[in-house]
């Protein structure tokens, strides 16, 4: 088992080839984060992903749900990456749906929209005891993040940046479905 802090966590990447730092509080930094060096995308861009390690104590909460237990200290472990394009306005209703309908089939649904900044986030949050982070688990979901991006990204930003519709996507995915259909014919 792995503690749950950001140094630790560091520590535990870095045995593993992960690139990656740890960015300090500061004005502009509203918490501590490491940051890990994903893949780089199809374009060759830069994907990063920020981790932050949150403290939780759910004393209070036992007390008022009359749970029994040691007092524990918590680590609450999210991960954020900012996808590297921005929303054209015209498309945020679009994008929005896709969010959704991607979000509604995944094992691991994290997408977002901030309509106001115009970009498109993958976040995920999960919380540990602060001594109690399995390793395994925590490689699987940084593997799934890479994952998701991989497959939905491309997609995401074509919509984002209207070089293809919504319902251009929809299309695309049914055709893709009906010729990966084992024995199945469509007659028209």
């Amino acid at each position: 088992m792995l503690k749950a802090t950001l140094n630790d966590i560091k520590k535990f990447l870095e045995i593993r080839n992960y690139p990656c730092t740890i960015l300090n509080k500061s004005e502009f930094i509203p918490v501590e984060q490491l940051v890990i060096e994903l893949m780089r995308d199809s374009k060759e861009r830069a994907r990063l992903l920020l981790v932050r390690a949150t403290q939780q104590n759910l004393s209070a909460s036992d007390a008022l749900l009359g749970i029994k237990s040691k007092i524990r200290i918590y680590q609450e472990i999210q991960f954020i990456v900012t996808l590297p394009f921005q929303v054209v306005d015209e498309q945020i209703p679009d994008a929005a749906r896709l969010i959704l309908l991607l979000n509604k089939g995944l094992e691991l649904p994290g997408f977002e929209l901030s309509e106001s900044d115009r970009l498109i986030f993958f976040r995920h949050a999960f919380v540990v005891p602060e001594d109690d982070l399995d390793e395994r688990i925590f490689l699987s979901l940084v593997g799934m993040i890479e994952l998701v991006l991989d497959a939905f990204a491309e997609t995401l930003e074509k919509v984002a940046t209207g070089k293809q519709s919504l319902r251009e996507v929809i299309e695309e995915a049914k055709t893709l479905m009906v010729s990966a259909a084992p024995g199945d014919s469509v007659e028209k």
